[in-house]
């Protein structure tokens, strides 16, 4: 059984919905000094399963070969273009500097990086990249993350 949230306007939810629709509240909870609450270690825990997932999406340069990473822009696209190993994100026009490329999640959250206003964007859209259906039932929630 998924653990849920037990306060707050998500009370009774999935933290794995939560992780999934706005993980921005992770950040607000990290931000309040409630890092230490269970539903936030459950939000980390989760997002390390989503970022150990194969991507399913192919390369947007070669569009052959399964992605292993994605580029985002600083402060601009929020939403991530996917590559294989072998294909360099500055080969599609990119501007030198302004791009950021990850293999995970976790670093674009710990990176420090300003995406706080579009990461539950990024994430949902690395999540169906990764396999996720677009409609996050409890059903799917469970399917996906194996609890």
């Amino acid at each position: 059984m998924m653990q849920k949230m037990s306060f707050g306007k998500y009370q009774g939810k999935s933290v794995a919905y939560v992780v999934l629709k706005d993980f921005e509240y992770f950040i607000w909870m990290y931000q309040n000094n409630m890092s230490n609450r269970p539903e936030y270690t459950e939000a980390l825990r989760l997002l390390q399963i989503l970022d150990a997932k194969p991507f399913y999406q192919k390369c947007y340069s070669c569009r052959q070969k399964a992605a292993v990473k994605f580029s985002l822009y600083h402060g601009g696209v929020a939403s991530p273009s996917f590559f294989c190993e072998e294909c360099d994100p500055y080969s599609q026009g990119a501007i030198r500097g302004k791009l950021a490329i990850y293999s995970s999640l976790c670093n674009v959250v710990n990176s420090g990086i300003p995406y706080k206003n579009y990461i539950n964007t990024v994430i949902a859209c690395v999540a169906e990249a990764k396999g996720f259906p677009k409609r996050k039932t409890e059903k799917a929630l469970e399917d996906f993350f194996g609890n």
